[in-house]
């Protein structure tokens, strides 16, 4: 850790994000700002698995200047990428370690059923096609879909907004009616 930096700062972020969009969405954004404002860099991020070997949070490790006008810097970036509600900086030790809350946004999954629709489904339509259709009641600030986990049975969509409402809601219509929907879920996440 550069002397600069003397603050090892831990941000957990509870979303299934793939390794690659993670740096896109959170480590390359607040890297860029905290180096512009040299208050600080990341320098590593990381996966929890759950039982099922699918993301349960993820780690950004934040090397700090300091703990106050750094921290705050660093929410208003990971919030304005769309970091949900329950992520926390974690920063100290055992069993002094600090733990604070940040976050704005609500999450919904759509669960596909990925083996029991006609083969003809599966051939004629895809996930790009339906995210196309669900691009439209999506927009204007309702949500926007942070990762996609594709499992034996099922394939998950995870959408990020304002309100975990809204977006279920908003692709209730289209959950309906588009083709590939058949026997799928819809869901609030929590975690």
């Amino acid at each position: 850790m550069p002397n600069q930096y003397p603050h090892l700062v831990i941000a957990r972020i509870p979303e299934y994000i793939e390794p690659m969009d993670r740096g896109d969405r959170y480590e390359d954004p607040l890297d860029e700002k905290l180096k512009e404002a040299g208050l600080g860099e990341v320098t590593g991020g990381g996966s929890q698995l759950d039982e099922n070997f699918k993301i349960r949070f993820v780690d950004l490790e934040i090397c700090l200047s300091n703990l106050d006008s750094a921290i705050t810097l660093c929410t208003t970036v990971l919030e304005a990428c769309g970091a949900p509600k329950g992520s926390q900086f974690i920063h100290g030790e055992e069993p002094n370690e600090t733990k604070t809350g940040f976050g704005k946004t609500e999450g919904a999954a759509l669960i596909l059923d990925g083996v029991n629709l006609p083969q003809e489904v599966y051939e004629k339509y895809g996930i790009d096609e339906l995210l196309d259709a669900l691009k439209p009641v999506l927009d204007n600030g309702v949500g926007e879909l942070h990762g996609c986990n594709t499992l034996n049975e099922t394939t998950e969509l995870y959408f990020y907004g304002p309100s975990a409402d809204r977006i279920l809601q908003a692709i209730a219509p289209i959950q309906a009616a588009f083709p590939l929907c058949q026997n799928s879920r819809s869901r609030k996440i929590t975690r």
